[in-house]
Formats: C-alpha cells, sequence, structure tokens
C-alpha cells in the first residue's frame, strides 16, 4: 500500500481508504470529506531538461510537502503514479483549501489541484464516482485556467457545480 519512492500509500490504498471514509460520511450524515487531487506542472519537461533522478528528488519533495499539510491520524496522502497525488482531509473543505494553498506556496505554484468536499453542508448528488469526477473536474479547470493553481468546486442546492481558483499571492 506503500509507493516505493515517495514512502506515500498508494493507488491501492487510496482506493480502499477514500471508498469507506466516503461511506461513513454520507450514511452518518455527519462529519466532512475533502479530496483535493495534484498533479505536478510540466513534469515530463522536468525529466527531460534535468534527468530522473532530479524528477524523482523532485516527486519526493512533493510528498513532504504533502506530509507538513495533513493531520497524522486524521488525513492522508496518496501518490498514484507519475505526477498525481491525491490528499483526503477530514475536514470541511475551507480548512482543506487553506491548507493547499500552503501546499501551492512550498511548491513555489507549480502544481495544479481540483478540489471537492462532502458534508452536512453540502451534501452533493450522486456517489463515491461523482464525488471523485468533481475534483477531478475541478484539477482540470485548474490546468485550463493556466496551471499553478487551486480550484474548488461548490455544489449548489440545485445540483449545478461552479467553480472559484485560488492563486499563489506573489
Amino acid at each position: 500500500e506503500t509507493d516505493s519512492l515517495t514512502g506515500l500509500y498508494n493507488r491501492r490504498a487510496y482506493d480502499e481508504q477514500l471508498s469507506g471514509v466516503f461511506q461513513r460520511v454520507v450514511e452518518t450524515r455527519q462529519g466532512a470529506l475533502t479530496l483535493v487531487l495534484c498533479d505536478l506542472d510540466y513534469f515530463k519537461q522536468i525529466n527531460d531538461e534535468h534527468g530522473h533522478q532530479y524528477g524523482d528528488a523532485y516527486l519526493c519533495k512533493m510528498a513532504q510537502a504533502m506530509l507538513s499539510v495533513v493531520r497524522a491520524g486524521s488525513d492522508v496522502a496518496f501518490r498514484f503514479g507519475g505526477d498525481e497525488f491525491a490528499i483526503l482531509y477530514r475536514c470541511a473543505k475551507a480548512i482543506a483549501v487553506e491548507r493547499a494553498t500552503h501546499l501551492l506556496e512550498l511548491m513555489n505554484g507549480r502544481i495544479s489541484m481540483g478540489i471537492a468536499g462532502v458534508s452536512p453542508e453540502e451534501p452533493c448528488r450522486g456517489d463515491l464516482k461523482d464525488f471523485i469526477e468533481r475534483a477531478d473536474k475541478a484539477l482540470y479547470e485548474a490546468k485550463g485556467r493556466g496551471r499553478g493553481r487551486v480550484v474548488v468546486d461548490t455544489c449548489h442546492d440545485d445540483g449545478t457545480i461552479s467553480y472559484c481558483e485560488h492563486l499563489l499571492q506573489v
């Protein structure tokens, strides 16, 4: 369940943990869950220009930055493979957005992130697949808006989704 390079949990652990936590939050209507999907911006170019050892070190830097913005025993950081990462926050979306924005700062604005949340205050319709898709769409919205930003989806009472973005303030 652990990625050998970064020491983060791997995709298998992500699938298992996300499913269990999502079901508990939805069924009990207590607590909150926020999913942050992350991609390193232009990682292939980094590898091509500096070599794979530098790329591996950069992936480890991302892992350490992620671990610095999660609460041990509560939140969990994952590496899917390549330059794709995720964080499960067991907290309100507003708190997760603050932490993701700090992660963006730690990585010098060179990551794109998409965020979706579910809580009693924002009980989005849909299942686990829909929840993941919301975060994924927010991630691609971040990339489409120029990368190096956090895009957060908001689920409205009428079932529509809107997005807001957070940029690194320099």
